[in-house]
């Protein structure tokens, strides 16, 4: 099948159809996504057929048709735009490919990860690629360096940006974030 993203040609279908799999195992209903940054929706198209029920924010009107809000990305009140449009309070799985600029990414993953299902993901595309004055300063390495050294046993929290962090992963330009599932019973016994 030939999509209309640039997904493919990234190497990223193969981590969806991973994820999609996951989820396959593992619930009774189709898993929920929300991509943030749609553009011809070439990327909805490609969820949809791995099985996901999926929904779209993006900045530009032309681009807000057919289960996409209309919406900035970094706007503070975004996770109480998207549950009253689309009647979904928490995703499966939240994807942001919007602007690619860092401050802009930070904020839409501080307000948006509080709406990750347990045992979810939350997945920022092109990462690499992000531009801004902010980049570095913002605290991109820092973030991912704590986050990847805190494991979910500790018992210090490592800032307000981020809380219930069970893996991160950087792959083919994707930095895939998992939270932790703590209705998982193996998880459970971990945390004791």
């Amino acid at each position: 099948m030939t999509y209309r993203t640039d997904k493919v040609e990234l190497g990223y279908l193969p981590v969806y159809r991973q994820i999609a799999d996951h989820y396959e195992d593992h619930s009774l209903l189709p898993p929920t996504l929300l991509e943030i940054g749609v553009g011809d929706q070439g990327g909805m198209e490609m969820f949809r057929d791995l099985g996901f029920r999926a929904y779209g924010v993006d900045n530009a009107p032309n681009r807000a048709v057919g289960g996409v809000l209309l919406a900035n990305q970094d706007d503070p009140g975004l996770r109480d735009m998207v549950s009253v449009q689309f009647g979904i309070r928490s995703w499966d799985v939240i994807v942001d490919d919007a602007s690619h600029l860092a401050a802009e990414t930070l904020a839409t993953l501080r307000h948006m990860w509080p709406a990750v299902e347990d045992g979810g993901f939350y997945i920022i595309e092109d990462w690499n690629y992000l531009e801004g004055p902010d980049m570095w300063q913002n605290g991109w390495q820092s973030l991912l360096g704590n986050m990847i050294s805190w494991s979910h046993r500790s018992t210090v929290e490592y800032s307000d940006v981020l809380t219930g962090v069970d893996m991160v992963s950087i792959r083919h330009g994707m930095i895939i974030l998992r939270k932790d599932n703590l209705a998982d019973p193996a998880r459970q016994d971990l945390n004791r």
